[in-house]
């Protein structure tokens, strides 16, 4: 999600609109960069769960929803909360995904830093370009 002043000629509805068709191109991103990370970094692929990929994603969604709707909050300015926007998101991101996948046997925290690095900036930015794509 983005927040609300990023995107300042968009009526409500407008807004609303890109807001469901980015947050879905984001979900969808992230479950299958997620998917394919964890293919990539665990030797027995038996051990994916597909829910637990989806109730991550979920998760990730609804972190990424409060935080945007937290920072349309911010009096500081555009600039200045869009990066501590950023630097909260990607800590919570990551310790979702740690507290999520870190196990010692299983995946180690190398692994978890590029798993994180692997499946989560690069939906965010195709999400948003795709969106802008098809909306604007």
């Amino acid at each position: 999600m983005i927040p609300f002043y990023l995107l300042p000629n968009l009526t409500f509805l407008e807004f609303l609109i890109y807001q469901i068709v980015q947050t879905l191109f984001h979900f969808l991103l992230f479950i299958l960069l997620l998917f394919g990370g964890l293919y990539l970094l665990l030797r027995d692929k038996s051990q994916i769960e597909r829910k637990d990929i989806l109730s991550t994603g979920l998760i990730v969604e609804i972190t990424t929803a409060i935080l945007a709707f937290f920072s349309s909050f911010f009096l500081i300015g555009g600039a200045v909360s869009l990066v501590t926007n950023l630097i909260i998101g990607n800590i919570v991101n990551f310790l979702i995904l740690y507290l999520k996948y870190y196990e010692k046997d299983r995946i180690s925290e190398a692994k978890i830093f590029l798993l994180y690095i692997i499946s989560f900036p690069l939906p965010y930015f195709i999400s948003i370009t795709l969106a802008n794509i098809l909306l604007l």
